[in-house]
């Protein structure tokens, strides 16, 4: 299967699910991620804010924000795939963009760059066992993965999601892990 047909097939299974499954299901694989040390010893956290049946990553930035945790939220930008993390105090101050998906306003001033101690959750459709995504076809978090280094690049879905092989090119980055209910595939 193609990229097309790949999305559409993961995207109809995930769009099943009840808005109490993904809740639960998204609740466990937080709790995980949770326990974990990375996550306890990062000091950032830039994380998607989660759009219809998506992962609830919304759980992530709210903990992280209760943690203490510097939280930071993307906001695209033109066509050349420019792709911003802005701080964010709550997830009060986010707006729906012209798509649904909430973002905070872009402000150059709150715009933050990864380093050693960030964490940077990667939306997808699926991710194969190597790392590599079925995004949504922008190449946004390709292009921005491929410019900045963090500490970690985490993919967060569900078991379903996560397949043997998905077609990449050149550009395509993996993420460094992959955690969903049952499984921590570590890549790198």
């Amino acid at each position: 299967m193609d990229k097309k047909e790949l999305r559409k097939v993961f995207s109809e299974k995930r769009d099943s699910l009840s808005k109490k499954e993904i809740y639960e299901k998204s609740l466990i694989i937080c709790n995980r991620f949770f326990d974990m040390d990375f996550y306890k010893n990062s000091s950032k956290i830039f994380t998607y804010i989660n759009y219809k049946s998506e992962f609830v990553s919304s759980i992530i930035a709210e903990k992280a924000l209760s943690d203490g945790k510097v939280v930071a939220v993307p906001v695209m930008s033109g066509k050349k795939c420019e792709m911003f993390f802005v701080e964010i105090k709550s997830l009060a101050e986010l707006l729906k963009n012209k798509y649904g998906i909430l973002e905070p306003a872009l402000d150059f001033n709150k715009v933050l760059r990864p380093d050693l101690e960030t964490i940077i959750v990667v939306p997808a459709l699926a991710f194969d066992i190597n790392g590599f995504r079925l995004g949504y076809g922008g190449g946004f978090y390709d292009k921005y993965l491929s410019e900045n280094n963090s500490f970690l690049n985490a993919g967060l879905v569900f078991d379903f999601q996560i397949a043997d092989e998905i077609i990449h090119n050149k550009y395509d980055v993996s993420v460094d892990l992959i955690l969903s209910e049952n499984r921590e595939i570590y890549i790198k």
